[in-house]
């Protein structure tokens, strides 16, 4: 029986910042009692409970990679569309304090604090009061400072690297980014309008899509034991725009797994992802299904929903 490359999947659920694709072990806790836990891509480690059972509202714990809880987001699930773009997050400093109750557009590794209602600084004083108040952060390693006016950024914001010596001013409205400035070490400086700029393909996502497809081959032993299955696939577009760090999170074996890092990495340099104009590593990840001929064509992108139900299944 001969197999062929059904369909592709890529998640756009993408991650800036520096990623670590290590076998790290940390302790989080879970029921009350602390547990080991292998990383294969994130620093970091998520807990959501009652995961696997169907339900309206789900709360997340994330733990730092001393096992400390440092954020807690309670989200809504909308049928058929996947997480609510609005949920409400609490983080903590690492003695336990808390920090700040605001709200997030983020489901994934990444978290974005769109609002701020209420905040307190390292010595307990509550700065933010209702989403109105000036933010502060001043330690031996960071500096920033700003105001929020109804939970939002507004005005000019100030934050300074201390140890890269480096620096950002950027200019806010009703929490839009309307400029920013980023000075570097030797007081360069470059201007930038978006806080984020995911990496693209050089010629278009399809034709990254395609260039998997037509390039992917089927080894002989796989055809011999006629496998089939899905490979998931993690791999990082670096600061030079080029595919690397490719890492098999579940394989099929039989020379496939090979077979797909071979094709990433044979593909073209993408235009590099940037973070406050600057260029940073974002983290993919790619899902090959491996299945037997079907009559009927099928869809090479899934649904917004399914592209939600693969992002659950990767909460493990």
């Amino acid at each position: 029986m001969r197999l062929k490359l059904l369909t592709i999947l890529f998640l756009s659920n993408y991650t800036f910042g520096q990623m670590r694709l290590g076998n790290n072990k940390v302790t989080y806790y879970k029921d009350g009692k602390p547990q080991k836990v292998s990383l294969t891509v994130f620093d970091s480690c998520t807990v959501i409970k009652d995961q696997y059972i169907i339900k309206d509202e789900y709360v997340r714990s994330d733990y730092n990679k001393s096992g400390k809880l440092i954020r807690e987001i309670t989200f809504k699930v909308i049928k058929n569309k996947g997480y609510s773009p609005n949920s409400k997050v609490i983080e903590y400093y690492d003695n336990g304090d808390k920090k700040l109750e605001g709200e997030t557009n983020s489901s994934g590794p990444r978290i974005n604090i769109r609002k701020i209602e209420q905040f307190w600084n390292t010595e307990k004083i509550q700065t933010i009061i209702d989403g109105d108040g000036e933010f502060l952060i001043d330690n031996d390693s960071l500096s920033i400072q700003g105001k929020f006016v109804n939970g939002l950024k507004d005005g000019v914001w100030h934050e300074n690297d201390r140890k890269k010596n480096s620096s950002y001013t950027e200019k806010f409205k009703k929490g839009t980014l309307l400029s920013g400035i980023f000075t570097d070490n030797k007081g360069n400086e470059s201007k930038y309008a978006n806080m984020e700029e995911k990496p693209i393909p050089k010629k278009g996502i399809e034709d990254f899509y395609s260039y998997i497809s037509n390039n992917f081959v089927i080894t002989n032993r796989a055809k011999l034991r006629e496998k089939t299955g899905k490979i998931y696939a993690a791999f990082v577009i670096d600061k030079e725009g080029q595919v690397s760090k490719i890492k098999i999170l579940r394989g099929l074996g039989e020379g496939l797994d090979e077979e797909l890092i071979k094709v990433l990495t044979s593909y073209e340099r993408w235009i590099l992802g940037k973070r406050r104009g600057q260029p940073v590593n974002v983290l993919y990840s790619i899902t090959i299904n491996i299945a037997e001929p079907q009559n009927k064509s099928t869809d090479p992108l899934a649904s917004p929903y399914d592209q939600f139900l693969e992002r659950k299944s990767n909460f493990k």
